[in-house]
């Protein structure tokens, strides 16, 4: 079986091999997150795919953010939904050196198609479309950058994957490219891929929340579903070896296949460590609270609580 792919969350670079991972321990300490330095780094450090966050401006371009607050990044507060771009936005610099701007997508993709042709590498994006975006405007804006970008559309086809929390976001246009579904629960992955298939389409991967693998009712009904509709499957965000091997081992196959996409990490030098970690009583304590506040979460999400709370707790406690 290859080694799985590891995707650094927040740094936004995917690893393809643990071949770079020294250079991802210094991409994370040097760059800030989500600037085209940092896409240009992790290209460099052998990374063949970026994962990103979009968002849209008041002005309607869409940006680039994992957040959509830009206190802790840009240290001034502003919610990139509710600003220009070009009045506001564009003028904030990271607070961590050497202070760079907010990019779009239209920069991204332009790096993209560059870093590309100069390498002669297939540089590929992941893009999580932020649940605060317009269906309908995003895809309108994305087509019109795309095309900017050049030199066609058919040339992002095999460039670009789209993350959606929901159905809302798939229209036929994407059926040429990969869509994955990013959750936190199982029943409403189960939910989404099947409307993205009644409109045409199909998810290839789910994206899900990793204590899911802590939990053997959920765990089984995900590998079961993910089996039977030959999904593959991302668990973010994994930050141990040992969570690693759980996840590998999770996903094996009889036939010596995966159903393994690729793990989504904080913390790349720890997670593709040689041996695991010797983790002792504070480590299962930590992991017996984490699994409940989840099955609360869950608990809370599926009879229309509202969720903001607990979600803002998991983030918190570094879970997000």
């Amino acid at each position: 079986m290859s080694e799985p792919i590891l995707a650094v969350k927040h740094c936004s670079i995917i690893l393809l091999t643990y071949r770079p991972l020294a250079f991802a321990f210094s991409f994370k300490a040097k760059c800030p997150e989500n600037t085209i330095l940092s896409y240009d780094a992790a290209a460099d450090s052998g990374c063949d795919v970026v994962e990103t966050d979009l968002h849209i401006s008041t002005d309607n371009i869409i940006v680039i953010s994992h957040d959509s607050e830009t206190e802790r990044v840009f240290g001034k507060s502003y919610n990139v939904t509710q600003e220009s771009y070009k009045d506001t936005l564009s003028k904030l610099r990271t607070l961590r050196e050497p202070h760079l701007p907010m990019p779009t997508l239209n920069e991204l993709l332009k790096w993209c198609r560059e870093k590309s042709e100069k390498t002669g590498r297939n540089i590929q994006l992941m893009l999580d479309i932020k649940k605060d975006c317009d269906p309908k405007l995003l895809l309108k804006l994305l087509l019109q950058d795309l095309e900017e970008a050049g030199p066609n559309i058919e040339y992002w086809h095999n460039k670009l994957i789209f993350g959606m929390w929901d159905s809302r976001y798939y229209c036929k246009e994407m059926d040429p490219f990969r869509i994955i579904n990013i959750t936190f629960d199982i029943d409403v992955a189960e939910k989404v891929v099947a409307e993205i298939k009644e409109k045409g389409g199909r998810v290839s991967a789910v994206s899900i929340f990793y204590l899911i693998l802590y939990n053997p009712s959920l765990s089984r009904k995900l590998f079961d579903f993910c089996v039977k509709n030959d999904i593959k499957i991302w668990f973010w965000t994994i930050n141990l070896k040992k969570e690693v091997i759980d996840a590998v081992n999770f996903c094996a196959l009889p036939s010596g296949e995966s159903i393994l996409a690729g793990l989504i990490t904080d913390d790349p030098i720890e997670a593709s460590a040689k041996r695991p970690e010797n983790l002792g009583i504070m480590y299962n304590a930590n992991l017996f609270v984490k699994r409940h506040l989840y099955v609360g979460f869950l608990y809370l999400l599926h009879n229309n609580y509202n969720v903001v709370p607990i979600f803002t707790l998991l983030k918190t406690l570094g879970l997000l």
